[in-house]
């Protein structure tokens, strides 16, 4: 399939996986059990790693057809749903469970996540208020490229060593 065929699906599949995204974060902030408890569980790790590969595979796509004038109407939600959704799945159920953490290793995730999402909401509001008052040039589209690209550096590397760290430390805390 040709890579501009796949831009059709870009809208649609975004909202969805949003929307669920988000219902999965609901189920863990209400500690769901059984099925709703695994399809959080499937949607937290849909959100952290496959997600972001997403969005940028799709706004990759559109920013080569970007120009300061014409900006594709995807390409500003793609770049706020890009943070907003992977950092939310992980910040919203310790804001809800009253910031209850099980270790140092999970507060500097949390405070990592938060500070992603910082960034990432004013990397979008300061653009779009580019974008509004028709200020953008091609620089701005170049630097959203290495936005897109910089987070998938954050979102695998940072995150699976982070992950990774957490899970050591709690099968050794199992086993002594």
């Amino acid at each position: 399939m040709n890579k501009e065929n796949w831009l059709k699906y870009a809208e649609p599949l975004t909202i969805i996986l949003s929307v669920l995204s988000l219902i999965g974060v609901l189920f863990t902030i209400q500690n769901a059990e059984g099925a709703y408890f695994v399809f959080a569980q499937t949607m937290f790790f849909i959100t952290f790693f496959i997600f972001p590969a997403i969005i940028v595979f799709f706004g990759r796509l559109l920013i080569i057809r970007t120009t300061p004038e014409r900006v594709p109407p995807l390409l500003f939600p793609l770049l706020f749903l890009y943070t907003f959704i992977p950092t939310i799945s992980v910040i919203l159920p310790y804001i809800a469970s009253g910031f209850r953490f099980d270790g140092a290793l999970e507060l500097v995730f949390v405070i990592f996540e938060g500070a992603i999402f910082v960034g990432g909401f004013s990397f979008f509001v300061y653009f779009f208020q580019k974008y509004l008052s028709n200020k953008l040039n091609e620089k701005d589209i170049t630097l959203f490229l290495h936005y897109f690209v910089g987070g998938l550096v954050y979102f695998y590397f940072i995150r699976l060593t982070l992950l990774t760290s957490i899970l050591i430390q709690s099968a050794f805390d199992f086993i002594t």
